[in-house]
């Protein structure tokens, strides 16, 4: 679906968050086995006045060459302040170390459009 924006003023936010780092803790990503997954808080630099539309991709992954690679990364319940980084690995995939960059575009509040007479 397409975002529409009204406003005159256009906002992209933009971040880079390690997920997890689960190498020296052996922790689930690495040391697991079937569906897992690892959630994160994001919170925007500001407000936007809609909900954004939000993109998240891999920067960095430190993962096992003896399997075959399962990954599914995204953005879950995004709200006007922020979102959920969702990472979900399954069957033998294991990796030690994830970074996510994501980028939110959308309407900002005008503070001047509410002046106008």
């Amino acid at each position: 679906q397409m975002l529409k924006i009204r406003s005159t003023i256009f906002g992209v936010d933009h971040g880079a968050d390690a997920i997890f780092d689960h190498f020296d803790a052996e922790t689930e990503m690495w040391t697991g086995d079937g569906v897992r997954e690892v959630q994160q808080p994001v919170t925007f630099s500001e407000p936007f006045e809609q909900v954004p539309v939000v993109q998240v991709a891999v920067s960095l992954m430190d993962a096992d060459t003896d399997a075959f690679l399962r990954l599914r990364v995204g953005a879950r319940g995004v709200t006007r302040q922020g979102f959920t980084a969702r990472c979900e690995v399954w069957g033998d995939t294991r990796i030690a170390r994830l970074m996510l960059t994501w980028q939110a575009t959308g309407a900002l509040d005008d503070p001047e459009e509410y002046w106008r007479l």
